[in-house]
C-alpha cells in the first residue's frame, strides 16, 4: 500500500490556495496548512491539519514543513502592510527546508513578475508602471520579484527542487474549471481560473522537467 503523501501549504485561505486545498484533499493527500486566522478556513477534513501562525513565525512554519513531501506556496501579499513579506518568508523557508531535508517547493508568483532568467518585456513593464500602480499591486509584484531572485541565486544552487508559476496575465477569476493550463515562454495576456491554476500545480508539483524553471501558465 502506498504511503499517503503530505503537502505543506501556505496561502490556504486565498482564492487559489483554497481551491488547491480542496483538490488535494479530494485526491487523499494529507495537508498541513499555515493559517494566520484559522476561523477564515471553512474546510474541515481528517486529512487536514491547521497550524496557526504567520509567515514570520519560524516555529509554526517548521511544524508545517516537517515530514512534508511537497511545499506549495500560494500566498498573495497584495493586502499586506509588511514590506518584502514574501522575500523574507522565502529566506526563512529556505533554512527550514534544509534543516528538515524537504526539497520540493512550488511557488506561485504572477504573470507581471520579472523571472530571473528571462528578458524583461516592455509590454509587461508598461503594464506594471500603469495598471500595477493604479491598482496598487506593484509593491506586491516587486516583492515576488525579489523572492524569485532569491530562489534563483540561493535555493537552486542548494539542489532544491523548486519551480515557480506565473499565472494571470489578465488576472485570475472564480468559477468552475475552464481548461487545462499550458506553459508559455513569456507573459500571456489571458485570464485564468483560480481552480485551473490550483489543478496545474497539484498535477505538476513533482514534474522534474519543471524544476529550476519559471513557468508562464495560461
Amino acid at each position: 500500500m502506498n504511503k499517503q503523501k503530505t503537502i505543506a501549504l501556505f496561502g490556504a485561505t486565498g482564492a487559489t490556495g483554497n481551491e488547491f486545498l480542496k483538490l488535494a484533499l479530494k485526491q487523499n493527500y494529507s495537508v498541513k496548512a499555515l493559517v494566520r486566522t484559522p476561523e477564515k478556513l471553512k474546510i474541515t477534513d481528517e486529512n487536514l491539519t491547521i497550524i496557526k501562525g504567520d509567515l514570520s513565525d519560524e516555529k509554526a512554519i517548521s511544524k508545517v514543513v516537517e515530514n512534508a513531501d511537497n511545499i506549495v506556496c500560494m500566498v498573495s501579499s497584495l493586502k499586506s502592510p509588511q514590506k518584502d513579506l514574501m522575500f523574507h518568508f522565502i529566506k526563512l523557508l529556505h533554512s527550514i527546508m534544509l534543516k528538515n531535508k524537504v526539497t520540493k517547493l512550488t511557488y506561485m508568483a504572477g504573470a507581471l513578475c520579472y523571472a530571473p532568467n528571462k528578458p524583461k518585456s516592455l509590454r509587461v513593464a508598461l503594464m506594471r508602471n500603469t495598471l500595477g500602480k493604479i491598482t496598487r499591486v506593484e509593491t506586491s509584484i516587486a516583492d515576488h520579484d525579489k523572492a524569485m531572485h532569491y530562489i534563483h541565486q540561493r535555493m537552486l544552487p542548494d539542489n532544491l527542487e523548486v519551480f515557480v508559476t506565473l499565472p494571470g496575465g489578465l488576472g485570475l477569476t472564480v468559477g468552475e474549471s475552464k481548461k487545462e493550463l499550458k506553459v508559455y515562454e513569456k507573459t500571456v495576456l489571458k485570464s485564468s481560473r483560480f481552480i485551473d491554476v490550483a489543478s496545474f500545480t497539484l498535477q505538476n508539483m513533482n514534474n522534474s522537467t519543471f524544476f529550476g524553471k519559471y513557468l508562464y501558465v495560461a
